[in-house]
């Protein structure tokens, strides 16, 4: 199974466990260091393993030139009957 990621996205992702693999062989400063890190790596890595479902469906994020959310249209009318999401 593919995890959808391009080499040069794994590189980067190799790249992040690198870093926070250097930063716990520092002495520690700050008790909160670790954790602030930890959670920094954490963004990091969700905004590398966002990009290929941005690959996958193009139209369901922002507009590049006005910055605006878009989705794609479903298949689904506003009615009821036709939406799987309505309790029925």
């Amino acid at each position: 199974m593919s995890d959808g990621l391009t080499d040069r996205e794994r590189e980067v992702m190799d790249s992040l466990v690198t870093a926070w693999n250097a930063f716990l062989a520092l002495p520690v400063q700050h008790l909160d260091d670790q954790d602030e890190f930890r959670h920094g790596i954490h963004d990091l890595q969700r905004m590398i393993m966002v990009r290929p479902t941005r690959r996958r469906y193009p139209g369901a994020y922002t507009n590049e030139e006005t910055d605006e959310w878009s989705f794609p249209k479903n298949d689904f009318s506003q009615d009821s009957a036709a939406s799987p999401l309505i309790e029925r």
